[in-house]
């Protein structure tokens, strides 16, 4: 186990010879309590799920917000990692780690060399972890900006869901729109909207009568 070792438990530590002088050393890092890596390893998003997923194995996941940034999304902000598992035996309460109960039909894929909710499911669960409507559109416009779903597809995932606050999710995925460059440009179409004047067109592209690029308005 050197600088670049990827997490692993602190039994794993005293089976390999370390002692706990050295795993309290320089050349380690806790990430959670009983969960270690070497200090030449960056301690983001991506090490900080691989972490708790030691701790939430064998069918556990990263969820929620720890899920969203990996995908390049946008959530509401959350000093906790998030991970979920199906069953409810084995979950370990942390300091900075959320390990949340999902249900047998939740769907997950392998991104970024982890098991994380699709950008859907983190969608619907960041719905159900209380995000208002316009932290949920921001998080749903900047999955769609990183081509990792459309808003048909977040419509259709809210609509076929009967989670918590699915209702919250529903409102949200409908106010989600292709082409939003930002969250501030998000936020700014939710205040026009819900102050109840028109929805404007984001990023309008004219062109001229022979196919060429003219003028591209923020909105319109």
């Amino acid at each position: 186990m050197d600088r670049t070792t990827p997490p692993f438990s602190r039994t794993e530590a005293i089976k390999a010879g370390l002692t706990p002088d050295r795993l309290a050393g320089p050349q380690y890092q806790r990430l959670f309590r009983g969960i270690y890596a070497g200090a030449g390893l960056a301690p983001d998003v991506r090490t900080r799920a691989r972490a708790a997923l030691r701790l939430a194995a064998p069918d556990g996941f990263a969820s929620h917000h720890t899920a969203a940034l990996p995908y390049g999304a946008v959530p509401p902000p959350s000093a906790d990692t998030h991970v979920s598992r199906r069953t409810k035996t084995g979950r370990s309460v942390k300091r900075g780690l959320m390990v949340h109960l999902a249900s047998e039909s939740t769907t997950t894929i392998r991104f970024a060399g982890i098991p994380i909710s699709t950008p859907e499911q983190c969608f619907l669960e960041i719905a159900a972890a209380g995000a208002n409507l316009v932290e949920l559109v921001v998080l749903g416009d900047s999955l769609v900006r990183k081509n990792r779903t459309t808003p048909q597809q977040l419509v259709d995932a809210a609509e076929s869901s009967r989670g918590y606050r699915v209702r919250m999710a529903r409102r949200a995925a409908g106010y989600v729109r292709d082409g939003v460059d930002s969250p501030m440009e998000s936020r700014l179409l939710m205040l026009i909207v819900l102050a109840g004047l028109p929805e404007p067109k984001v990023n309008l592209i004219l062109w001229t009568a022979d196919g060429r690029y003219e003028f591209r308005f923020d909105l319109w």
